[in-house]
């Protein structure tokens, strides 16, 4: 039976009334303690997120469904199937995979960051020499690109953004890194990247390559 990856992408709610409204509807066990201190653009992400896992769950097969999706969304690690969320301005993604650890990342291709700083600190010195050797209205695009690949892969691995993401290093023609942390397990890791509304998404997961693909909202 071929493995599944089910990508889902949605709105952020649009107020502070629709992220209560939004958060209330939720299982109460889903929410963290700590879920009423957070500022509103992690509140309004983390309603959307976790709102668009429960609908797009559904589109699994029947038996590659977590028996309870509330109890999976309380572990990402415990699959199958995995899951993995993301936000940006103004939009929340998710992907669930039945194939192995999966991580999504999303960012508005309108961003506007200082590369330069953040390729210092997080992109391997070959990565900031073949990005910095592309006309400048390429950059900005290739640069968005590649951090979220990045984003994708180290969610895949579990590991945190620190210390790590230049160890994670992509060439200039293909999706998948060409080089991993010397600590990481050897795992097959397939990376895909699509460009929808003006969002640069990536997604990464474990294992076998040829997925059943489905789209939920766009």
């Amino acid at each position: 039976m071929r493995d599944w990856l089910v990508i889902g992408l949605t709105a952020l709610p649009a107020d502070t009334a629709q992220v209560r409204r939004t958060l209330a509807a939720l299982p109460p066990s889903l929410l963290p303690p700590a879920a009423g201190t957070w500022h509103e653009n992690k509140r309004a992400g983390f309603a959307a997120s976790r709102t668009l896992l429960l609908s797009t769950v559904a589109q699994l097969p029947p038996e590659l469904r977590p028996a309870d999706a509330v109890a999976s969304l309380r572990d990402r690690t415990a699959g199958p199937p995995w899951w993995s969320v993301s936000h940006t301005a103004g939009f929340a993604a998710c992907v669930w995979s039945t194939a192995g650890r999966c991580g999504i990342d999303i960012e508005s291709a309108s961003r506007t960051v200082n590369g330069g700083a953040v390729m210092a600190r997080y992109f391997a010195a070959e990565e900031q020499a073949w990005l910095s050797g592309l006309p400048p209205e390429a950059r900005q695009t290739r640069f968005l690109d590649l951090w979220t690949r990045k984003e994708a892969v180290i969610k895949a691995l579990g590991r945190g953004i620190a210390g790590h993401l230049d160890r994670i290093v992509f060439g200039p023609e293909r999706n998948e890194p060409v080089r991993l942390p010397a600590d990481c397990p050897d795992v097959s890791l397939h990376v895909r990247t699509e460009m929808i509304s003006g969002l640069h998404l990536a997604i990464a997961w474990q294992g076998d390559g040829d997925v059943h693909i489905l789209r939920s909202g766009f």
